[in-house]
């Protein structure tokens, strides 16, 4: 697809479908510049261009690197047992620390997450 680059000193500022779009939109900027100290005027120019998409190539894994990928997460029970650990050392630091709310308060939020993650998960959820 052809487009318009549109180079307001030497940095891309736009890009446009036709080159008269491109003039149209450089006078525009020019227009509002009038106002400004001449020393602060931009020099615009236009590189014509075509514009190209490329994707991603799907790598296929191979089982070592899938079977690492699959140890990084923690099952439910892991993961609910991870919670109440960071439960009980902010809680442990936040009475260390004068009952500093900051960390009272996410420790209530590790116990909540950890309660929540026990009562109201489907079974099956770490399988």
């Amino acid at each position: 697809m052809k487009r318009f680059y549109i180079l307001r000193d030497e940095k891309i500022e736009a890009s446009t479908a036709t080159r008269d779009e491109a003039i149209e939109l450089i006078r525009l900027k020019q227009e509002m510049e009038k106002k400004a100290h001449q020393w602060l005027h931009a020099e615009f120019s236009i590189i014509e261009g075509e514009q190209e998409f490329i994707k991603y190539e799907d790598v296929p894994l191979d089982i070592k690197e899938q079977k690492v990928i699959c140890e990084r997460y923690r099952t439910r029970q892991e993961e609910i047992k991870y919670f109440k650990q960071l439960a009980y050392e902010f809680e442990r630091d936040g009475h260390r620390n004068n009952d500093d709310p900051v960390m009272m308060a996410k420790a209530e939020s590790y116990r909540l997450a950890a309660f929540d993650l026990e009562h109201n998960t489907k079974e099956g959820w770490d399988k």
